[in-house]
């Protein structure tokens, strides 16, 4: 069976939407950590020329890009039930921001990854001005059993655009 892949590709660029895609990488270790593994303030503000570090204290290098992926709000009806479905079974609680977003393994060479992604807000989806965080995924393999064709991820709101937050 010929792969879907191209399909996907064709139906992103048309009607997908731009979302920026934000990992940092795993990083060094920080001059700033304790032997206990925890970042020292103190030791910033006494080298102020210094990187500043991620809140698990690792020095590390962000990869960003511009893909295109469907992204829909998590209720949207009875009608599709089928997107009810996966929304529930990868985010459980269901909050009023939630989004599904169904993205490509690989866009434009580069391959996307959702595994491991940092809790704290490092890893982030950028999509119509407000940052998301993954809180779960699931990749789908190809009809033709190629294994990366395309993930189905659950987003949480991260933080609101900036204009809203004043």
């Amino acid at each position: 069976m010929n792969s879907t892949k191209p399909m996907l590709v064709r139906m992103l660029n048309s009607m997908g939407s731009d979302v920026t895609f934000h990992r940092e990488d795993d990083g060094t270790p920080c001059p700033c950590r304790t032997p206990e593994g925890f970042r020292d303030p103190a030791w910033h503000k006494a080298h102020p020329t210094e990187p500043v570090c991620n809140e698990q204290g690792f020095l590390t290098t962000p990869v960003e890009i511009v893909v295109k992926a469907a992204i829909q709000p998590v209720r949207i009806g009875p009608a599709l039930s089928r997107l009810n479905q996966v929304a529930d079974k990868l985010l459980g609680d269901v909050q009023i921001d939630d989004k599904l977003g169904v993205f490509p393994c690989v866009w434009d060479g580069f391959r996307l990854d959702f595994e491991g992604w940092s809790e704290a807000g490092e890893d982030f989806i950028l999509y119509d001005g407000n940052r998301y965080t993954a809180v779960a995924y699931d990749k789908l393999p190809d009809v033709n059993g190629d294994p990366d064709h395309h993930w189905e991820v659950g987003l949480r709101l991260l933080r609101m655009r900036e204009a809203d937050v004043a």
